[in-house]
C-alpha cells in the first residue's frame, strides 16, 4: 500500500484495498471469460456503452456466406431477366417473320 492513500480512495486504506480487489477480480473475470469462450469457439462480437455480447463466430461466417450468395443471386437474376427479355424480343420478331413467309405463301400459291 502506497505510504500516501490516493485521493480516489478517500485517504482510506480500507476504499483503497477494496478498489484494487474489485479491479483485480474484474480483470481475471474478463480474462477468463474470454479463454472460455474461445474454448467454445465463441468470442465477443460486440463491445459498447451496452456491454459486451458473445457469439458464435461460425455463425458470423456463416452468415457473410449467405450475404455473399444473396448477391450473387441476385446478381444471376438479374443476367437471367436480361436474357429472358432478349430471348423474348428475338421469339416475336421470328414470329412476326413466319407471319409475314405464311402471308407470302397464301398470295402467291406454287406453280
Amino acid at each position: 500500500m502506497p505510504t500516501p492513500v490516493p485521493n480516489f480512495a478517500l485517504k482510506a486504506a480500507a476504499v483503497y484495498r477494496i478498489e484494487i480487489g474489485a479491479a483485480a477480480f474484474l480483470g481475471l473475470y474478463l480474462i477468463s471469460m474470454a479463454l472460455v469462450l474461445a474454448l467454445n469457439n465463441r468470442g465477443f462480437s460486440e463491445i459498447g456503452m451496452s456491454g459486451l455480447k458473445a457469439q458464435d463466430l461460425a455463425n458470423r461466417g456463416q452468415q457473410r456466406a449467405i450475404e455473399e450468395h444473396e448477391k450473387a443471386l441476385e446478381s444471376v437474376s438479374a443476367m437471367v431477366a436480361g436474357i429472358e427479355e432478349f430471348t423474348e424480343g428475338e421469339l416475336k420478331g421470328l414470329n412476326e417473320r413466319v407471319n409475314e413467309i405464311e402471308e407470302e405463301t397464301v398470295q402467291k400459291p406454287d406453280r
